[in-house]
């Protein structure tokens, strides 16, 4: 969403600072939430 609205709205931030920032922390979350998601990280389910 963060990378969406940074795309549409170029000049919401006008420090280029905040906008590489932002940027930088959008991949992250994805990046790990994509990988929680392929591991299946929180599910907990014990083979028998």
């Amino acid at each position: 969403m963060a990378l969406i609205m940074l795309i549409f709205m170029p000049g919401m931030y006008n420090s280029k600072k905040w906008n590489t920032l932002i940027y930088a922390v959008s991949i992250l979350v994805f990046v790990l939430s994509f990988a929680g998601l392929r591991d299946q990280i929180l599910s907990v389910t014990e083979s028998t």
